[in-house]
């Protein structure tokens, strides 16, 4: 037979201190590497074309850069992720449109802007958001009309951009 357990002793000594443990990752700065540009022409973009920007507002850095032959296009470091912000200003009009980030020929999912055909007519500026890895080869980014008509940019200069994107390197 047993009997009842007994008040519990006193804490021993505290135990000599372990080795000390791996180091951990690196923590990434941020690039603070940014392209934004715009545009006040007044565009009549065909279906499947893109957009002209002809104005470089701010750039820093080399992750993002416009290609200086083509005014469409913008050239992505390969391997990092990006934050692209764009605008887009239609005229007063009635009938639907679409418009779409293309990552080298490509809809990027989720952020086409789009308006169905209506009898209404209205003007609103339009914009997505997308956060991406560019392929480890880098890459070109287009916005694109991804309708089937023509749509034409509504620009106020100076004050107000008809279409305008916004590339942030993330990593």
């Amino acid at each position: 037979m047993e009997g009842d357990n007994g008040v519990t002793g006193p804490v021993g000594a505290t135990g000599a201190t372990g080795a000390t443990g791996p180091t951990g990752p690196p923590v990434q700065a941020p690039t603070n590497e940014y392209l934004l540009v715009s545009t006040f022409l007044n565009q009549s973009i065909a279906a499947n074309a893109p957009v002209r920007f002809e104005i470089e507002n701010f750039q820093n850095g080399t992750a993002v850069t416009r290609n200086p032959l083509n005014d469409t296009i913008i050239n992505l470091e390969g391997g990092r992720t990006y934050l692209i912000t764009y605008t887009f200003t239609p005229v007063t009009m009635t009938a639907g449109f679409a418009i779409s980030i293309e990552i080298d020929g490509v809809p990027l999912p989720y952020t086409t802007v789009a308006k169905s055909t209506s009898s209404n007519s209205f003007s609103l500026t339009m914009s997505a958001t997308t956060i991406f890895t560019a392929s480890p080869s880098g890459g070109s980014v287009r916005l694109v009309n991804t309708a089937t008509s023509i749509i034409t940019i509504n620009s106020v200069p100076p004050r107000q951009s008809g279409a305008s994107m916004s590339i942030v390197a993330l990593t």
